[in-house]
């Protein structure tokens, strides 16, 4: 490319066996169209958020045997999203796999857990990010 932003292109077109009588072209005035790419759609959400689990799946009348965990992701990435107790021991693995940009809701229903607190943890390339949800019978 020459300093006023000019492409300058040339290629040679060798006959047929022979190299010592190629035809060499050059292109004076080529012209270059370039595209954005964006890895983040208009659409998607601005943060990488994690938020707060809806409804207490136990603690609620009439009983709620499940609850949604939303997040938003800006960009596509890897997502694990998972449910500890307090001893730090996986209970639930609610996603593992590429996602897209935007809002994504998950449903957890705890099955056989006994009462108690719990977090869950979502981790998108290398962020990560975790609260805290308790579980009442």
């Amino acid at each position: 490319m020459s300093d006023n932003g000019q492409l300058f292109m040339f290629y040679l077109t060798p006959s047929v066996g022979d190299l010592s009588e190629c035809s060499l072209w050059f292109l004076s005035e080529a012209k270059i169209q370039t595209t954005a790419v964006s890895e983040k759609p208009k659409s998607a959400p601005n943060d990488f958020a994690l938020h707060q689990n809806y409804p207490n799946p136990y603690g609620r009348l009439p009983f709620n045997p499940s609850t949604s965990i939303s997040f938003s992701l800006p960009l596509a990435a890897p997502v694990k999203l998972q449910v500890f107790d307090v001893l730090g021991n996986e209970v639930a693995v609610l996603i593992n796999g590429r996602l897209e940009a935007g809002t994504h809701e998950m449903t957890f229903t705890p099955k056989k857990l006994p009462s108690g607190v719990y977090f869950y943890r979502l981790q998108a390339g290398q962020q990560i990010l975790m609260k805290k949800m308790v579980l009442m019978q």
